[in-house]
């Protein structure tokens, strides 16, 4: 009886010393996990209030108080005071008439000194705006960091301390063995949430905590929340993954078994390639800005970009592969109508004429998402006449690899 006992103790205690490993284990790496991720919030934090000129944005806060009254005195200053100005300068106006040309330009050129001065103020508070816009996303993003993280140590640190209890249940004798040995309780998430609020609530919201809690709540489609966008498009790259593998199968290698001319020797061949040339642009592209997303690379800000007409990696990844179907279906119905392994309902050189006028569709539409890159791209050609800025350069850059590159290929 007592070798049974002796034997039982001992295989508690191998089970227990077993036990308490896997958990110390487990809590080391929750732990290292959480501090990590803290210690990375904190560095992102402290970056974003280096770059950030407060100043600007309290003498924007104080001006936004009293914003209606301060316009409407404005404008009924100006109103008066272009009336006056009109008054007085009528004899002015007349006697310039026999003025020569140079005269009249030195006259003109305080109402030209004027109009710049108001369309640099009107180009900097555009820039004042993109930059509160980029600014509101990257507070957010951090702030939703780390109540994730919050959550997920509060999760954690309920999980481990259910474990004890059932141990503590299992094995009353030895209650209280694994008490106090969890991971943190996320308080340390909890105090970087907290404080990311109160720096959006002074810097935007006029120190309203509940008002900057509420514009920092996750919403559907901002760019910062997942949802179920994503399944669809992987619905979406499976089809295309089969439409390619059906080209490549029937169009290429099929032909070129029976020795006959593959896709490549086709007359409208030219047109699906220019094509694919810039859908596979619009593919680096959603790469580019889902690299940039997950390394929380502030793209936006360095390019100058306005956040409200910014696609989120998901939406640019989802327009390139409706386009890619598109381009795909065009390909192999063009092909197996030319071959005559269809009925030509519809000719042949429709399907390239169509996948013109949708490429053109897609370059154009919707405008207010296409205009930045049109603007861009004029700006490039006009790169002697135009202060350069980090995206011209960028968008140069791809337009001489994008030319070097077709220029290859038509050789």
């Amino acid at each position: 009886m007592y070798d049974i006992q002796l034997d039982s103790y001992a295989h508690f205690m191998i089970h227990k010393y077993s036990f308490a490993q896997i958990l110390q284990i487990k809590v080391k790496k929750v732990r290292d996990f959480y501090q990590e991720k803290t210690e990375e919030i904190e560095q992102r934090m402290e970056v974003l209030l280096e770059s950030v000129d407060t100043s600007g944005l309290k003498i924007k806060q104080k001006k936004e108080k009293h914003s209606l009254v301060e316009s409407i005195t404005q404008r009924f200053e100006s109103m008066m005071h272009k009336h006056t100005n009109s008054l007085n300068t009528l004899p002015d106006f007349q006697f310039s008439i026999s003025l020569d040309d140079d005269d009249q330009l030195e006259q003109l050129s305080p109402v030209r000194e004027e109009r710049d001065v108001e369309k640099e103020k009107k180009d900097k508070k555009g820039d004042r705006l993109r930059q509160a816009d980029s600014i509101k996303r990257a507070i957010t993003d951090i702030y939703r960091t780390s109540k994730l993280l919050h959550n997920y140590s509060i999760m954690n640190y309920t999980g481990f301390v259910k474990i004890a209890k059932k141990f503590d249940k299992t094995f009353p004798e030895h209650k209280g063995v694994f008490k106090g040995n969890n991971c943190d309780d996320g308080k340390q998430a909890e105090l970087l949430a907290a404080k990311m609020e109160k720096i959006y609530s002074k810097w935007f919201c006029d120190g309203d905590v509940r008002e900057a809690q509420a514009q920092m709540l996750p919403k559907r489609g901002d760019g910062l929340m997942m949802d179920w966008t994503q399944l669809r498009l992987g619905y979406r790259l499976g089809m295309c993954s089969i439409l390619a593998m059906w080209i490549a199968w029937d169009c290429v290698w099929g032909q070129f078994a029976h020795g006959e001319v593959s896709i490549g020797g086709r007359s409208a061949f030219p047109v699906f390639r220019a094509c694919f040339g810039l859908l596979a642009w619009h593919w680096f592209w959603g790469m580019a800005v889902y690299v940039w997303s997950r390394f929380r690379i502030n793209y936006i800000y360095l390019f100058d970009f306005d956040p409200r007409n910014v696609d989120t990696p998901v939406d640019i990844f989802n327009d390139a592969v409706d386009e890619t179907l598109v381009f795909l279906v065009c390909m192999l119905m063009y092909y197996k109508a030319d071959v005559g392994d269809m009925p030509l309902w519809i000719p042949p050189r429709l399907y390239p004429t169509f996948l013109i006028i949708y490429t053109c569709k897609c370059l154009i539409f919707p405008w207010k998402m296409r205009k930045p890159l049109w603007v861009a791209i004029r700006q490039v050609f006009l790169a002697p006449f135009v202060s350069p800025t980090f995206f011209l350069t960028y968008v140069g850059d791809v337009f001489t690899r994008y030319v070097l590159s077709m220029f290859v290929v038509f050789d």
